[in-house]
């Protein structure tokens, strides 16, 4: 049984647990609570989830899984930092309506949403998160703490920098990001002038 702790009040989080009940293997998971800053919310309080109280007066646990359900980068990785620091483990989940081929690989807390395509030699960056329906062609990279809305395609040998937010229905046809690259059109959140040096690049690689 793999027990799940929601980090921050959203309806990202909201969506992750409805996603995660609806499918066939809901019972190998329990959501065992979430916390936040603003106390508890009726948002949770409609899936029957209970509030485990503010961000400061987190217990990391090593037998629960943690998922951030903050949209903002700079705090996501903030909060991995100190979960991580605390010995703390993230939950990883790929839904089996998804597809995945050969020769991907993934970082950890990877979350893949259901009916999403990722092709051959495809690469998901730690902590990035693929709602629904997205389709990823062959050889396309994803970098860390990315947000991918539903149904978005990717053309093939896409580069998508750390840090970006893909609104629903976005189209890549043909692009090569790097960290500085920014696109008003797709990007949502600026990945730019964040403190990466604190995050423990090899335990999520």
């Amino acid at each position: 049984m793999i027990q799940v702790i929601i980090v921050g009040l959203s309806r990202l989080g909201k969506d992750i647990v409805e996603i995660i009940g609806n499918s066939p293997s809901c019972l190998n998971y329990i959501f065992s609570g979430y916390v936040d800053d603003e106390g508890p919310s009726s948002l949770y309080n409609e899936i029957n989830i209970p509030y485990l109280g503010t961000l400061k007066n987190l217990e990391v646990h090593p037998d629960m899984n943690y998922f951030i359900a903050i949209e903002r980068v700079s705090l996501r990785i903030k909060l991995v930092e100190a979960i991580c620091g605390a010995g703390g483990k993230f939950l990883s989940y790929i839904d089996s309506t998804a597809v995945l081929g050969n020769f991907v690989t993934k970082g950890e807390g990877v979350f893949v949403g259901p009916h999403c395509f990722v092709a051959d030699h495809c690469h998901l960056g730690s902590f990035s998160i693929l709602k629904s329906k997205n389709l990823i062609r062959t050889h396309s990279h994803i970098g860390l703490f990315c947000v991918i809305g539903e149904y978005v395609v990717f053309g093939k040998g896409i580069t998508l920098a750390d840090g970006n937010y893909l609104g629903v229905g976005s189209i890549i046809k043909a692009a090569h990001s790097n960290f500085h690259f920014e696109h008003s059109r797709y990007i949502k959140y600026n990945p730019l002038d964040l403190n990466w040096n604190n995050i423990p690049w090899t335990s999520l690689n």
